[in-house]
């Protein structure tokens, strides 16, 4: 892990990389040397250096503020990734690469809806998807006409989606 620190310094200063994220990242750096590959690591807000506070009261309290302007910190950062692929959409030397979207848990969700609303998006590759917004990220009244099954199926009418560690039988649609 100690060999990544000069990429994510002030990630691998606060928590250390585990050993999956070790391997994971060797293959995805190996992969970025093919000159059809170019790899961007998105920290939405609240994630990594941007986080607000360890402190789980604190980190509530931030939560409610969201959900008392109209939004939650899950549909922020929804936003926060739909920008920045935007912006590599943008770039010059990148545009005509395909943008894949990788996550898991709650930020799985998370990229499973910026891909959703990000036409730029070819592939997204999940895992370990929560079985419902019951019990997964916060989005305001989202149950009230679909849950996780269900986008994940709008996405792949438009986009190549790859579950992993998901236990799809358990999804009732």
């Amino acid at each position: 892990a100690k060999k990544f620190a000069p990429i994510f310094n002030s990630v691998a200063q606060k928590k250390p990389l585990s050993a999956k994220n070790v391997e994971i990242l060797e293959t995805e750096l190996f992969a970025a040397k093919s000159p059809n590959i170019a790899i961007a690591y998105i920290l939405p807000r609240g994630i990594g250096p941007t986080a607000w506070t360890s402190d789980v009261k604190k980190a509530t309290h931030i939560r409610r503020r969201f959900m008392l302007l109209g939004t939650t910190l899950d549909a922020m950062r929804v936003w926060d990734i739909r920008r920045a692929v935007e912006a590599l959409n943008s770039n010059q030397e990148i545009q005509n690469l395909p943008i894949e979207l990788h996550g898991t848990g709650e930020m799985g969700v998370n990229a499973l809806y910026a891909a959703l609303y990000s036409p730029a998006v070819k592939k997204v590759q999940l895992g370990e998807l929560p079985l419902s917004h019951a019990i997964g990220p916060d989005y305001l009244n989202v149950l009230m006409g679909l849950d996780i099954p269900e986008t994940v199926a709008m996405v792949a009418e438009k986009s190549e989606v790859s579950l992993s560690d998901t236990d799809v039988a358990l999804w009732r649609y």
